[in-house]
């Protein structure tokens, strides 16, 4: 059972309907119909596999009755929020995308035991650039997916930084999981397509395997 008052901050939120989101998403991109339409469809993509893994994670908690279940569906409340807040804008500033991603760093962590270590980094000149909203979860959820193991050691790190109007953001972990090979890719490249509207020739987007470990790094021209 959520506690009552994690119950109350979750609910009105649970009540919404999200499939809102991609309507919404459409006031991104260069304004074009067609533009507006593709960048709805990767949304739509992305959203509902990050809500499921989370709430996956937030119900192991709940069965395991763990003491962390209460803090956790209240990180969750705040997450969602942002998402219901953020959902139609162009941007948000990078203090707020850095404070989400946190969030779902520390709620993913909760599920993770000693055998996995997450190293988070962030350093900044200017966090009130602004970026897409919930443009970078996917990276860190890719990483946390396939570098997270419950039974050997591994370190998962994130790091984020601006510095001159250039963000770079980097994900590296090792293969702790094999991606089935009949197993699209789908939120990687959905960031890439959205990527080639919102920023085009303004970014790279790299990514390589090499001895059992993964590394992507991203870099945006922000101004």
């Amino acid at each position: 059972m959520v506690p009552f008052s994690c119950r109350e901050r979750v609910q009105p939120f649970c009540q919404s309907d999200f499939r809102a989101f991609p309507a919404n998403a459409g006031q991104e991109g260069t304004g074009k119909p067609e533009d507006k339409a593709e960048l709805a469809l990767y949304k739509a993509q992305i959203d509902p596999h990050f809500l499921f893994n989370t709430l996956n994670t937030l119900y192991g908690l709940v069965i395991q009755k763990s003491e962390k279940a209460e803090s956790a569906f209240a990180q969750f409340a705040d997450m969602v929020q942002y998402m219901y807040t953020h959902a139609k804008d162009d941007t948000v500033a990078v203090r707020d995308e850095i404070d989400y991603i946190g969030h779902y760093i520390d709620l993913q962590s909760l599920r993770l035991n000693r055998h996995t270590k997450v190293v988070w980094e962030c350093e900044t000149d200017d966090d009130t650039l602004r970026i897409p909203p919930m443009l970078l979860v996917t990276f860190v959820e890719n990483a946390f997916k396939y570098g997270a193991s419950s039974s050997k050691d591994c370190t998962i790190r994130i790091r984020m930084e601006i510095e001159e109007g250039a963000l770079r953001f980097t994900t590296q972990n090792g293969i702790m999981k094999k991606r089935h090979e009949k197993e699209p890719a789908v939120g990687i490249e959905n960031c890439r397509a959205r990527l080639e509207l919102l920023y085009p020739g303004r970014f790279t987007l790299t990514a390589r395997e090499e001895n059992s470990e993964y590394e992507l790094n991203l870099t945006i021209r922000l101004k």
